[in-house]
């Protein structure tokens, strides 16, 4: 069984999709941890694709869903509000870690003061670091 899953609509790895494209890529980096890494917009038109996925890993026994928002160029208050619900609606036990390394990225998150509400890290070994 691999470790890594990829959508047919993500980007090759290492390259950042098309502008107005999401790239959506899982990974479990080790058991109970699934690691969805988003590339591309996230904005009104690509929400809708992340919020499937991130369904999808609801719906998965990974007591720990971490986004990885390293490849997003531009995030937008519809992505966001993807996150807060998922947050909000994420069943007791299970953690959710998103990783915004990007100064752009994590000023989204900061002028709604989103980064006080949602557990955001700067770096992926940072999320790791706190379970």
């Amino acid at each position: 069984m691999s470790r890594e899953e990829f959508r047919p609509t993500g980007p090759v790895p290492g390259q950042r999709p098309p502008a107005g494209a999401l790239g959506l890529r899982v990974r479990r980096p080790n058991p109970g941890q699934a690691v969805l890494e988003v590339s591309g917009e996230l904005d009104m038109a690509t929400a809708p694709q992340l919020a499937r996925a991130l369904d999808e890993l609801r719906s998965s026994p990974d007591r720990v869903l971490l986004v990885d928002l390293a490849g997003v160029g531009f995030l937008g208050s519809s992505g966001l509000a993807v996150l807060v619900n998922l947050h909000r609606e994420l069943e007791p036990g299970r953690l959710l870690r998103i990783v915004a390394p990007s100064r752009d990225a994590y000023r989204a998150f900061a002028v709604t003061g989103l980064a006080g509400e949602l557990p955001l890290y700067r770096s992926y070994e940072d999320a790791l670091a706190t379970l």
